[in-house]
């Protein structure tokens, strides 16, 4: 083997080394990315898992882009959403589960076949830190969703009238957020007047307006987003 022939050997050896390390990042527990910094091992117990029902929209694991800090891993992990616990889960090979650590600045986690992203986001103002998912990505105003799943108790005794009932889980209501450039975050009324009020008084005719003509209902999601759209065209 010439030097030529050997010098291109070991460049191709040096970037599959890499590129291995690389995707060690999501799976190996000697990496950052599992000892604490970016990722904790999931514990069993932590959400009940007794109860009746589900503290997932979607059980399934799928395959999601994730960006933490900018960063992303080399490989395609499988998560889900835990709208319980307010946590993204990592299935790794071994069968172990593991969730994203929610003290990084930034997480991005955009799955790849339901066409969703979730941010990990922290208001300014009031507002709770958690993962909301983005419906809009405009430049001034976007929509934020949250999803969550409560767990109610349940009864460990009935008495003379009912049953003993088990803890089970139950979806919440949807909420909705508007974020802006300049900080602003805050619940989106669901009513006309609520919104011209509280939200862009100095725009409320153009925004009635908007409303009447377009027959929006504030009810459905995707006339919220048609919403946003105008907002962003008044700014």
């Amino acid at each position: 083997m010439n030097l030529f022939k050997s010098r291109v050997l070991l460049t191709v050896l040096i970037c599959c080394a890499f590129n291995y390390s690389q995707s060690q990042k999501i799976i190996n527990q000697n990496n950052h990315w599992i000892q604490g910094e970016r990722l904790d091992l999931k514990t069993e117990g932590r959400d009940g898992e007794k109860a009746i029902g589900s503290p997932y929209l979607n059980a399934n694991f799928q395959p999601a882009r994730i960006l933490v800090n900018g960063q992303p891993p080399s490989v395609i992990p499988n998560v889900r959403y835990n709208a319980h616990l307010d946590e993204i889960e990592l299935k790794h090979t071994d069968g172990k589960v593991y969730f994203l650590n929610k003290n990084i600045d930034s997480i991005k986690v955009a799955f790849v076949n339901e066409k969703k992203t979730y941010m990990l986001f922290s208001p300014k103002n009031d507002g709770v830190k958690g993962f909301y998912v983005f419906l809009t990505t405009n430049d001034k105003v976007n929509l934020l969703k949250k999803e969550s799943i409560r767990l109610d108790k349940g009864t460990a005794e009935g008495n003379g009238y009912s049953s003993p009932k088990p803890p089970s889980y139950k979806n919440n209501k949807d909420e909705y957020f508007i974020v802006s450039s300049d900080g602003l975050f805050k619940k989106l009324p669901r009513k006309k007047k609520e919104i011209t009020n509280s939200l862009f008084p100095q725009y409320s005719k153009e925004i009635t307006g908007f409303i009447k003509e377009n027959k929006l209902k504030l009810s459905r999601e995707a006339d919220m987003i048609k919403l946003i759209g105008f907002f962003n065209t008044l700014q």
